[in-house]
């Protein structure tokens, strides 16, 4: 059934290109590939140029349609690891279907990748943004609309964490490599140095659950810590 309609669809292809039967065949073949719809442009143009091209009419094989469409290909990527571009870009294309050229939006989901150790979806990149820019316009009042008024009790012995060996992971205050045998993590996954003599002394976390129910990092939201 799969070839019978895949031979249909490739007739019309080949007698109407550049239509609308184009695209149809793209959007198929791509989610015949991938499990994933699409409505981007440039992988379905990149599809339909393969196969113009193609001596035989045939379709692209996912590895050249990534290896085309996931490459660095901006400048502003440079200064960034190439397998983690390519990667980043693979991801979005077999989960989202679409493929990443926007640098700010690129910029965005690199940070949030390397605060939360995993890729945003496209709500988490619109929040992202948005708190990056109320942060940026007034970084006081960023912080006070979710100020409490009374210390808080937020942390507790439920998250410090003794890892059993050495972990590469920075302090999500002060940036520095958490070297020590224990540490608080919250449930968001942010680490953070337990004393404040290894952080930024009054500016450790210590003192921020202090004044604050949230994570000064993501801004979730805290009443209690515990397993």
């Amino acid at each position: 059934m799969q070839s019978q309609m895949s031979a249909q669809l490739l007739t019309r292809f080949l007698f109407d290109p550049i239509s609308t039967d184009d695209i149809f065949v793209a959007k198929w073949w791509f989610k015949t590939l991938t499990q994933v719809d699409t409505n981007d442009y440039e992988i379905l143009h990149t599809i339909i140029d393969h196969i113009n091209e193609d001596e035989n009419n045939e379709f692209p094989s996912l590895s050249i349609l990534q290896e085309e469409l996931c490459s660095v290909s901006c400048v502003c990527e440079v200064k960034y690891d190439e397998e983690n571009i390519i990667d980043m870009k693979k991801h979005y294309m077999m989960t989202e279907g679409r493929i990443i050229r926007n640098c700010l939006e690129e910029e965005i989901i690199i940070e949030f990748y390397t605060i939360n150790k995993k890729y945003p979806t496209r709500d988490e990149i619109k929040e992202y943004y948005q708190n990056s820019v109320e942060f940026e316009r007034d970084p006081v009042e960023y912080f006070n609309s979710d100020k409490v008024d009374r210390p808080s009790t937020i942390l507790s012995d439920d998250i410090i964490k003794e890892p059993t060996e050495p972990i590469n992971e920075n302090c999500s205050i002060c940036y520095e490599q958490i070297n020590q045998s224990k540490y608080y993590e919250l449930p968001c996954k942010h680490m953070f140095h337990i004393n404040k003599e290894d952080c930024l002394g009054e500016a450790c976390i210590v003192e921020w659950f202090e004044k604050n129910n949230f994570c000064p990092n993501c801004k979730t939201t805290y009443d209690k810590l515990s397993k």
